[in-house]
């Protein structure tokens, strides 16, 4: 199985700059889903385990998420503003501390060989959007061995 993360930079005049960052997984849309909305499935890949990850959600449109690592302490939050099993997730970001608040879309789209994954972050300062790629570019490296059953730490 070989995935490919893609990443763009779309850059808007006036406007905060959006993320992009694409993925293929080896695994159904619904299998891709749960990994998303089940708060185990997602303390597992979404940060590495020596960071201590857990995370607690309820998976509804009006419901909150929270991302939270315990070595170093950090976290993130925010509120689900739409679900469309198992195609659409919108949420609403923002890190312990921070004042700014950002928005989070993830497309899933069927494959002829598994899903594509697309993420787009939006409302970002410029000064974040470095790091939000090479976050979210990270984190979906982690995905496939979680989805093949093969969690690599």
């Amino acid at each position: 199985m070989l995935d490919r993360v893609s990443i763009e930079n779309n850059t808007r005049p006036g406007l905060a700059v959006p993320v992009l960052v694409s993925l293929r997984v080896n695994a159904k849309p619904e299998r891709v889903w749960r990994s998303l909305i089940d708060p185990e499935e997602l303390a597992a890949w979404f940060w590495p385990r020596k960071l201590q990850p857990a995370a607690t959600l309820e998976a509804k449109t009006g419901g909150s998420y929270r991302i939270s690592a315990a070595s170093p302490p950090m976290a993130v939050s925010g509120e689900y503003l739409e679900l469309t099993r198992p195609q659409r997730l919108i949420m609403t970001w923002q890190w312990d501390g921070d004042e700014h608040t950002s928005t989070v879309t993830i497309d899933l789209v069927p494959a002829r060989d598994g899903t594509d994954l697309q993420v787009v972050h939006d409302g970002l300062p410029a000064e974040a959007v470095e790091a939000h790629r090479t976050g979210w570019s990270d984190c979906l490296r982690r995905l496939p061995a979680h989805l093949a059953g093969t969690d690599a730490a």
